[in-house]
Order: structure tokens, then C-alpha cells, then sequence
């Protein structure tokens, strides 16, 4: 598993190169917080074009038990991992604030 450097910026793009079955693979990913709807979303995009393409756009960033803690489920065919929104510590809200992504809600990434 890998961690993906998340912070509570309001609007962040960057370029990561996760390993993912073996493979290295380049992305740039898109997080930005939903003020209306109380949620960051993500955007996954291929970070080997230029400009880069978008794989999966507007994703919801909520915890959820396995396997629905996975936020790439349904994606399974995409071969891109399994994506985790972690609740590192046991905040009761269960869902990270537009203050506490990177922080108390971390991101991590592993194999399909």
C-alpha cells in the first residue's frame, strides 16, 4: 500500500507516479472540496499524455467498510488499484472536513 499526499488545499492538482501491480504508473490527480454537498471529490487523470487524460472524474472521497471502502470498486477493470480513504484517527464524523484531509483522512493505494 502505498500513501497518496493529500492536504486540506482547497483545490490541488500534482503528478504521482504510484506502483501498482507491478507496473509504474503516472497520474495527475485533481482534489478539490465540494462546498455544496460537504465532500471532496477526485479526479483521476493518465499523467503519460499531454495534456493529460482523464481516466475517472469527480469522485466522492467517503470512508466506507471493505469492500465499499474501496473507492475504485467498480473500476476493478480499469487496472488501476484499490483506492482507500482511511480514517487514521477515529474521528467521529467519519468523514473527513474541507480541514482534515491529508491529516486525519488519508488516502492509500494498493494492487487490484
Amino acid at each position: 500500500m502505498q500513501q497518496v499526499p493529500l492536504t486540506s488545499q482547497p483545490n490541488q492538482t500534482f503528478n504521482i507516479t504510484l506502483t501498482i501491480n507491478g507496473k509504474n504508473i503516472p497520474f495527475t490527480l485533481i482534489v478539490r472540496y465540494n462546498m455544496f454537498a460537504g465532500y471532496w471529490v477526485l479526479t483521476i487523470q493518465n499523467g503519460a499524455t499531454s495534456p493529460p487524460t482523464t481516466i475517472l472524474d469527480s469522485i466522492p472521497l467517503l470512508c466506507g467498510l471493505s469492500p465499499a471502502g474501496n473507492l475504485l470498486n467498480q473500476y476493478a477493470y480499469l487496472s488501476i488499484g484499490k483506492w482507500y480513504l482511511i480514517n487514521a484517527v477515529n474521528d467521529s464524523a467519519g468523514q473527513p472536513s474541507q480541514s482534515n484531509l491529508g491529516n486525519s483522512y488519508l488516502l492509500w493505494v494498493g494492487d487490484n
